[in-house]
């Protein structure tokens, strides 16, 4: 019998903050997470401002960063939410490009992955975090009990 759901993200978790490649923990999530039904039933789209900030300014980042034009603007495509798990994921597209994005707010860190502009048959992946990420106007940051903004 394989991992349970809940044993699957704690590895993603481990992955998150110590894999040294960041293509280990966005392979991990594509290969064991996103097609595990019990996690994948659990999702619902992605309706907080303060999180959508966060994965779009991401994409725009690394776009810029892998020789993308720095004005393109990130665009959500498919932004889902497991509450249980606090496991945000999806596309956006950017450019002619899409990026993959993955994110644990609980951690406030996640690992996305976009097709290089000199070389779309190469992939760049980036660890991030969502803290210091401007918010949407009206946006309202959440606080956890240690006082950490997210």
């Amino acid at each position: 019998m394989g991992l349970t759901i809940k044993k699957k993200v704690e590895h993603f978790q481990n992955l998150l903050v110590n894999a040294e490649s960041f293509s280990d923990s966005l392979n991990y999530f594509l290969d064991e997470i996103a097609t595990d039904d019990s996690f994948m039933d659990g999702c619902q789209p992605l309706n907080n401002d303060n999180v959508i900030a966060v994965l779009l300014a991401v994409a725009e980042s690394i776009h810029a960063n892998a020789g993308g034009n720095e004005k393109d603007k990130a665009e959500a495509q498919v932004l889902q939410m497991n509450k249980k798990y606090k496991f945000a994921h999806g596309t956006c597209r950017i450019g002619k490009n899409m990026a993959i994005l993955a994110y644990l707010r609980e951690l406030d860190m996640g690992v996305a992955g976009l097709p290089s502009q000199a070389d779309p048959s190469m992939v760049i992946f980036a660890r991030f975090t969502g803290h210091g990420v401007e918010m949407p106007a009206g946006a309202i940051p959440a606080f956890d009990r240690s006082g950490y903004k997210h």
